[in-house]
Formats: structure tokens, sequence, C-alpha cells
């Protein structure tokens, strides 16, 4: 086992990856982490830009357009021109889109349930408090 915190993050990410993404597929769905970050962003958010979701989920514009490229073809997302700035568009989740969503977010949170099984919840409160203070560490 690696005894470094961003080792065992970077592992633990890549993992998560995997395992959401052959999640989601089982249930139907072709979706990647990224696709899923954008659901997720959309669901807490009715409306949000492109350019907020990259910078949120820290991705590139790049793979942001095509992971929404790929939901507006499927039916699941719908790109509306801002009215005070035709050059912003909002994005907002269809009702497919919310249907989706909502059962997506059932898959992660049983995933997660999964993964965190038999962790106290005072360990996973200074779990959660030691990555809220990295986060603030580097700017995030």
């Amino acid at each position: 086992m690696y005894n470094s915190y961003f080792v065992n993050m970077y592992m633990i990410l890549r993992r998560i990856g995997a395992n959401v993404s052959s999640t989601f597929k089982e249930a139907g769905y072709d979706f990647t982490l990224e696709h899923f970050l954008v659901f997720f962003l959309l669901g807490r958010n009715k409306r949000i830009t492109q350019s907020e979701i990259a910078k949120e989920t820290l991705r590139s514009k790049a793979t942001i357009t095509r992971a929404i490229d790929q939901l507006v073809k499927g039916g699941f997302v719908k790109r509306r021109i801002n009215p005070k700035d035709r050059r912003s568009v909002h994005l907002t989740l269809t009702e497919k889109g919310r249907q989706a969503c909502s059962h997506l977010m059932e898959l992660a949170q049983k995933w997660e349930g999964e993964a965190l099984q038999g962790i106290s919840s005072e360990r996973l409160d200074v779990g959660i408090d030691l990555l809220k203070t990295m986060r603030r560490h580097i700017g995030y």
C-alpha cells in the first residue's frame, strides 16, 4: 500500500471513474465520469453554462463540450441562449435528462455506500474535513 495521500487519492479517483462507468453501463447508460459530473451539476443548478461546468469540474472546456454534445444528441440536455448575453449558452436538463439524473444519483449513492461501508461516521467526517482543508490549500 502507498503511504502518499496524493498517490492514494489518484488511485481511488481512477477506480471511481472505472466503477462509475461500469455501474452506469450495467444500468443501460453509456456514460463516463464526465457525463456524470455534468448531470450532477445540472441536477443541482437549474441553469449553468458549459464554462461554469468546466471550471467547477476542473476539466477542459473541450472535454466538457464533448460530453455535453453527446448528452444533447441523446436528448438529455438542452442548450438555451442567454437572452441577456447571446454569447452565453445555458444548459438545462430535459425531462429525459431529469429522469436519468435521478437514476444516476441513486446508482452513485449506492456505489458510494458500498465503497464507504464499515467506516464510522466520525472517520468519514474527519476525512471530509481533511479533503476540504486540502481543497482550500490548493485554491479550489
